[in-house]
C-alpha cells in the first residue's frame, strides 16, 4: 500500500475514534483524491457530509435528539467505509496478494455474479444427483464431480473477494441457506467466506448475514456459522462500538436463540483452548512421541506380535494395548505425561495439530477454500487419492470423530501412497475405533450437546490450521496470533459472556494452564461484578495475586494478597506469598512479621526459616540472621550449599573471618561467581593478598570485576578493610 494511502486511512481511523469527524471528512476528501475514485462515491462522501453538517448544527441550536449517539455512531462506521473502499480501490490494480488477485481474475469473468454462479451450481448439483441414480458411466460422473468442486471453490472466492456486501447479496445468501436443494457442504464454505472477507475489511452486512444464518440454521451449518461469527466478532471488535446494527442483531439473537448462552459459553471455551495448542503440540512433538520412541525396544520385549508404531496411537491405546508395559512407562515418567494428554484431551485440548501439521502440503490445500471444505469422500481429490481400492477407507474417515476436516483430507491424501494391504489393515483398525466411538456415543448423558460441541470444535480447529500453516498464511490477520481469541474482550459480546457464565470457566482455564496475562482480565471482571453487600471472594483475590505476582507486578500482587487475608486471616498460602512479595518490594521487616507468623504454625519448616534469616540479614541483623541459618541447617539435616552460603557471609559480616574462610573454602569446590567474590572478601580481611588477588580473578574480569568491588565498598570498609590496599589488590587482579 502506498504510504501516503496507508497515513491517512490510519489519521482516518483516529479521527472517528476521537469523535473529530469534520477533520475526518476532510482526510477522507483527500484519500479520495489521492486515489481517483468514481463519481459515485465522491457524491456518497458529500451527502454523508452533508448529513453529519445538518446533525451538528442541529446540537448546536440545542434542539434535542434522542437518537442522536446511534447517529453519529452510524456517520463514523460510513466515513470508515468509504476509507476502506478506497484503501481497496488503490489496491485492486496490482496488489501481489492473493485476495486482489482472486479480485482480478474475477473482474475479467464473462460470468461472475453470485447468482449466476449459485444457479449454475444447483443446476450442477441436480445433475449430478441424477447422474448417479442412473447409469452414467464412472468417468462421467467423476467429470460432473470435478466441476461441482471446482465450481464451490470459485463460490468460495467470490464471496470472500465481495465489498461492500449489498444487501441484495446477503438475501441471495440467505435464500441459499435456506435451499434444502443446496448441499450443506457448500452452505459451511460460504460462511468461512464470509469470515475471511470480513478479516479484509470490516463489513456490518457480513457479520449480521452470519448472525442470521445461526439463527436459523441446524447441525453442522449452525456450528461453522457459530464459529466464523465469533472469529469475525473477535477480528473486527475495535469497529464494533459504531455499529448499532450488529448490536441489535445479537440482541435478537439472544432473544430468540434457545442455544444461544450454551453454544456462545462452548465457543468461548473453545477458543480459549487454542492459546494452549502451541504447548500441545510441543509436549508432543518434543516430549510424549520421542519417550515413545525410545521405549518401543522395551515395549517389543516377549511380544508375541510386532509392535505397532506408537507415534500414530492416542494416549489411551498406547496404555491400554498391554497391561505389562504400564510398569515400563511408569519408570519412565512417560505413563503421567500420558495421562496429562489424556485429560487434554477429554478436555478438548487439539492434540491432533502435530500429528497433522507435516502433512498439509498437498495441492489440495494450495487454495484457502480447500482448507474449509467439509470432508467429502465422494470429493474429487478424495477419490483420485484413494481410488476404489481404498474407497472403503475414506468411508470411514468420513465419520471418524475428534478429527476436523482438514485432517481428515491430510490423512486420506496420504493414503495413496500406502501400499494397498497396508490400507486394508488401517480400515480394518478404522472400524474398530469407529465401533468403540459408537459405544461411547450411546451413553453420553446429553448426545446433542456433546454432538454440537464437537462440531464447533472442529470448525475452530480448521480455522486454526488454516491461519497457522496455510503456504501463503503471511496475507492473513492470524486471529489466533499472540494471546489468543478472549471473547469477553469483545465489548460488544461482553454482556452475552457474563450471562452465560463463561467468564470465570475462561479465567479459570487460562489460570490453571499458567497463561496469568490472559486470565487477569477475567478476574477483574469477576471482581467488578461482585454483588454489592456480599462477602467477596477470597480465592478469586488469591488468583488474582498470584496472577500479578507471576507477571512480576509484585506491588498489585500483595494488594490482592491483602485482600484475600482479610477474608480469610488464617491462609498459610496467602501468608507466605505476602511475606515473599514484601521481600521483593524491600519490606523486609514487614516479611519478617509475616514470615514470624508463618514459623508460629510451621515451626519446623526450613523455607521459613531461611528466609527469615534472609530478611534480618537484608535489616542489617547478621548474628540474628546467623541464628536462623543454622535452624534451617539443622532441620534439613544437609550441608548444602544453600545453607553455608549465608551462614558464611554472616560470618564474614560478623567479623568471624576465620568461620568464613573455613566456610568459603568448602564452597569453592563448586563455586559460584559470587563465592569466589565474597572468598576474596574474606582473603583481604584475613589480609592474604594474594589470595585474594586470585580469587577476585576467578570471580569476574575487566569492568565487571570493578563494579561488583564498588557495590561491596561500603561493607568492606565498615569490615576494616583498608581503601587504598583494597584498590590495589583490585587493580592486580584486573591486571
Amino acid at each position: 500500500m502506498n504510504s501516503s494511502i496507508s497515513s491517512l486511512h490510519t489519521r482516518i481511523e483516529d479521527a472517528v475514534a476521537r469523535r473529530r469527524y469534520s477533520l475526518a471528512f476532510e482526510l477522507l476528501q483527500s484519500l479520495a483524491a489521492t486515489v481517483k475514485l468514481p463519481w459515485e462515491t465522491l457524491d456518497a462522501i458529500e451527502t454523508l457530509r452533508g448529513n453529519y453538517t445538518m446533525m451538528r448544527r442541529f446540537a448546536v441550536d440545542g434542539a434535542e435528539d434522542p437518537h442522536r449517539e446511534e447517529f453519529a455512531a452510524r456517520i463514523g462506521a460510513d466515513i470508515l467505509r468509504l476509507a476502506d473502499t478506497a484503501v481497496r480501490a488503490s489496491l485492486q490494480p496490482q496488489a501481489p496478494g492473493l485476495y486482489y488477485s482472486t479480485l482480478r481474475v474475477e473482474a475479467m469473468q464473462p460470468d461472475a455474479g453470485l447468482s449466476i454462479l449459485l444457479e449454475r451450481y444447483r443446476g450442477l448439483y441436480a445433475k449430478l444427483s441424477l447422474a448417479q441414480m442412473g447409469n452414467q458411466k464412472r468417468e462421467q460422473l467423476k467429470e460432473l464431480r470435478c466441476q461441482l468442486d471446482s465450481l464451490a471453490d470459485r463460490i468460495f472466492g467470490v464471496v470472500w473477494i465481495t465489498y461492500p456486501l449489498t444487501a441484495p447479496d446477503s438475501e441471495l445468501l440467505l435464500k441459499a441457506f435456506a435451499d434444502d436443494a443446496l448441499p450443506a457442504a457448500l452452505k459451511e464454505m460460504i460462511l468461512s467466506a464470509l469470515m475471511l472477507g470480513n478479516m479484509e475489511y470490516f463489513d456490518e452486512l457480513r457479520i449480521s448475514t452470519l448472525a442470521r444464518v445461526y439463527l436459523t440454521a441446524t447441525g453442522a451449518v449452525e456450528m461453522r456459522a457459530l464459529a466464523s461469527l465469533m472469529i469475525a466478532l473477535w477480528t473486527s471488535r475495535s469497529r464494533l462500538a459504531s455499529s448499532s446494527s450488529i448490536h441489535s442483531v445479537l440482541a435478537s439473537v439472544a432473544e430468540t436463540k434457545s442455544t444461544w448462552a450454551d453454544d456462545l459459553k462452548s465457543a468461548c471455551l473453545a477458543l480459549a483452548r487454542t492459546r494452549d495448542t502451541q504447548r500441545v503440540t510441543a509436549t508432543m512433538r518434543d516430549e510424549i512421541i520421542p519417550e515413545m520412541m525410545k521405549l518401543r525396544p522395551d515395549l517389543m520385549k516377549d511380544a508375541d506380535k510386532q509392535m505397532p508404531d506408537l507415534s500414530d496411537m492416542s494416549p489411551e491405546e498406547a496404555m491400554e494395548m498391554n497391561p505389562e508395559w504400564e510398569e515400563i512407562l511408569e519408570k519412565s515418567g512417560l505413563e503421567s505425561k500420558l495421562r496429562a494428554l489424556s485429560d487434554m484431551q477429554a478436555e478438548g485440548a487439539d492434540v491432533m495439530m502435530g500429528t497433522f501439521s507435516n502433512l498439509k502440503s498437498f495441492p489440495f490445500f494450495r487454495d484457502p477454500a480447500a482448507w474449509f471444505t467439509p470432508f467429502d469422500a465422494s470429493h474429487s481429490a478424495v477419490t483420485d487419492a484413494v481410488g476404489d481400492a481404498l474407497s472403503t477407507l475414506a468411508a470411514l474417515v468420513e465419520n471418524m470423530p475428534g478429527i476436523c476436516d482438514s485432517d481428515k483430507y491430510s490423512l486420506v491424501l496420504s493414503l495413496e501412497r500406502l501400499p494397498a494391504d497396508q490400507g486394508r489393515a488401517f480400515a480394518t483398525q478404522l472400524k474398530a475405533h469407529e465401533a468403540q466411538m459408537a459405544e461411547l456415543l450411546s451413553v453420553e448423558l446429553h448426545p446433542d450437546a456433546v454432538s454440537r460441541t464437537r462440531l464447533l470444535d472442529s470448525n475452530i480447529h480448521d480455522a486454526y490450521r488454516f491461519f497457522n500453516l496455510y503456504r501463503r498464511k503471511g496475507e492473513f490477520r492470524n486471529p489466533f496470533a499472540g494471546s489468543g481469541i478472549t471473547l469477553a474482550a469483545v465489548p460488544a459480546l461482553l454482556p452475552y459472556v457474563k450471562a452465560a457464565d463463561a467468564i470465570e470457566p475462561m479465567g479459570e482455564f487460562y489460570f490453571r494452564k499458567g497463561y496469568y496475562a490472559e486470565a487477569l482480565p477475567l478476574f477483574g471482571i469477576m471482581e467488578n461484578d461482585t454483588v454489592p453487600g456480599a462477602m467477596p471472594r477470597s480465592d478469586l483475590f488469591q488468583k488474582m495475586g498470584m496472577c500479578y505476582q507471576s507477571l512480576g507486578q509484585f506491588e498489585k500482587a500483595l494488594e490482592y494478597y491483602r485482600k484475600s487475608e482479610i477474608i480469610a486471616p488464617d491462609s498459610l498460602w496467602t501468608l507466605r506469598r505476602i511475606a515473599l512479595c514484601s521481600r521483593k518490594l524491600g519490606l523486609h521487616q514487614q516479611a519478617l512479621d509475616y514470615y514470624s507468623r508463618l514459623a508460629d504454625k510451621e515451626p519446623r519448616s526450613v523455607a521459613i526459616a531461611l528466609s527469615m534469616g534472609h530478611c534480618l540479614l537484608a535489616l542489617g541483623k547478621p548474628r540474628e540472621a546467623q541464628s536462623y541459618y543454622y535452624k534451617a541447617q539443622f532441620l534439613s539435616d544437609s550441608s548444602d550449599a544453600k545453607y553455608i552460603r549465608p551462614l558464611a557471609w554472616c560470618a564474614f559480616l560478623t567479623g568471624d573471618f576465620d568461620k568464613a574462610e573455613e566456610l568459603y573454602t568448602r564452597l569453592l569446590a563448586e563455586a559460584e561467581t559470587a563465592d569466589w567474590l565474597n572468598a576474596g572478601h574474606v582473603a583481604m580481611a584475613r589480609r592474604q593478598y594474594s589470595q585474594a588477588v586470585d580469587r577476585y580473578r576467578r570471580a569476574a574480569s575487566g569492568g565487571q570485576l570493578a563494579e561488583l568491588i564498588e557495590a561491596d565498598r561500603e561493607v568492606l570498609l565498615r569490615s576494616g578493610i583498608d581503601a587504598l590496599m583494597l584498590d590495589l589488590i583490585v587493580d592486580a587482579a584486573l591486571s
